[in-house]
């Protein structure tokens, strides 16, 4: 299993975030995904359990919309959050970069590492959202999702030694 897309980094990591709120909306990322009708996600390393337990209900409860952006290492990680949501049947794309975690809303950007972990989320301004959408767009063009199947017989054979027919 390769890490698919090497697309770009995402945009806002090699440039501070043109932020149109300062506000720390990181305590209330879970209400914001669990109200939303489409989340897309990019999270190198998803390390938070509430935002990850939020998704879950959102897709399961709702039937929200869900996109998962991560890349390998994050993806087969023991205990890993992105691996529990590419089981949930989240259209999961790999890919090489690691850049700063965001998540679109319905079409709003929270950026910062408080996304997927300790530290600040912050509302993204206009433009940078736009951009953001674009980056997005281009990876889930250029890769197809990962395969569920394919992905837990790698993650069996990386950690067991064992290949799943």
């Amino acid at each position: 299993m390769t890490a698919g897309a090497h697309a770009t980094t995402p945009p806002l990591s090699v440039r501070p975030a043109g932020v149109a709120v300062q506000v720390d909306v990181s305590a209330t990322l879970p209400n914001l995904i669990l109200s939303a009708q489409q989340v897309v996600l990019y999270a190198p390393a998803l390390q938070r359990a509430d935002v990850a337990e939020a998704v879950r209900r959102a897709i399961t409860e709702r039937g929200t919309q869900v996109y998962l952006i991560t890349n390998r290492s994050s993806l087969f990680t023991d205990n890993s959050y992105s691996f529990r949501l590419l089981l949930m049947k989240v259209p999961t794309y790999l890919t090489a970069s690691q850049g700063t975690p965001f998540v679109l809303i319905d079409g709003r950007a929270v950026t910062g590492p408080g996304v997927t972990g300790p530290g600040r989320a912050t509302i993204a301004a206009r433009a940078d959202t736009a951009e953001l959408t674009t980056w997005v767009e281009r990876v889930t063009r250029a890769v197809k999702p990962v395969d569920a199947v394919q992905a837990v017989r790698t993650w069996v054979k990386e950690k067991y030694g064992v290949t799943l027919r």
